[in-house]
């Protein structure tokens, strides 16, 4: 992160930044580069997006999920697993 900015900066949540952003402008496509699955529960993510999407006519992108064993070690939930299709 030192590359992009100095560790005294900010740093902001990617999804209230997204809407604030959603009311400054009015053609910007809006959306994070990766989302931290485990750090939220996914019903709670679903709506936060639903709902930047709705406030923003439809300017939300859509959800790339990123996690890893790494970075949910030490986290109060259990790793979730992820069902795939057959």
């Amino acid at each position: 992160m030192e590359a992009m900015a100095s560790v005294d900066e900010p740093m902001l949540e990617g999804y209230t930044m997204l809407g604030y952003l959603a009311a400054k402008t009015e053609r910007m496509r809006l959306g994070v580069l990766v989302t931290g699955v485990m750090y939220r529960y996914p019903g709670l993510l679903a709506e936060i997006v639903t709902t930047l999407d709705v406030l923003s006519s439809g300017r939300a992108r859509r959800v790339r999920a990123g996690a890893t064993r790494s970075s949910t070690r030490g986290m109060a939930r259990p790793r979730r697993r992820v069902m795939r299709a057959a």
